[in-house]
């Protein structure tokens, strides 16, 4: 077999390997519930970090807001969950922006958007309709 056929082979092998990585159900990070942790892969830079503290105020603004679609999943048993999308630089601050929702016949309902702040550890709800940044109150 000529040097090149191996070569594209070999090639093609480890494209294919690396297009079978797992994701989560929407292909960008696995889905999390309140007793999981953050998954951060090891491409991230904040891999390895301690992000504990962010499961912590996610899991406490699930439990204290008053946003309805939160309520009403929490009120029909439906398990909430939770995955950081991204994290977001900005002038003044570094956010970790967290998709909260839930599943409902194997697709991902978004119940809300959260931004929080990677050095105060605020955290700041999206109000979509506005496009704005509103501070929960603790």
């Amino acid at each position: 077999m000529p040097a090149m056929q191996k070569i594209s082979i070999l090639l093609i092998s480890i494209l294919f390997a690396a297009g079978c990585k797992e994701t989560g159900p929407t292909g960008k990070n696995e889905v999390l519930t309140a007793t999981d942790s953050i998954g951060i892969s090891k491409a991230d830079p904040l891999a390895g970090r301690n992000t504990g503290w962010v499961d912590s105020l996610v899991a406490d603004y699930i439990n204290r807001t008053e946003n309805e679609l939160m309520q009403a999943a929490r009120k029909d048993t439906i398990p909430v969950e939770w995955f950081r999308d991204r994290t977001e630089d900005t002038d003044s601050a570094k956010y970790f922006v967290i998709q909260i929702g839930h599943s409902f016949e194997n697709r991902f309902i978004t119940d809300g958007w959260l931004y929080i702040d990677s050095l105060t550890r605020n955290i700041y709800e999206y109000d979509v309709p506005d496009d704005k940044l509103i501070k929960w109150p603790k």
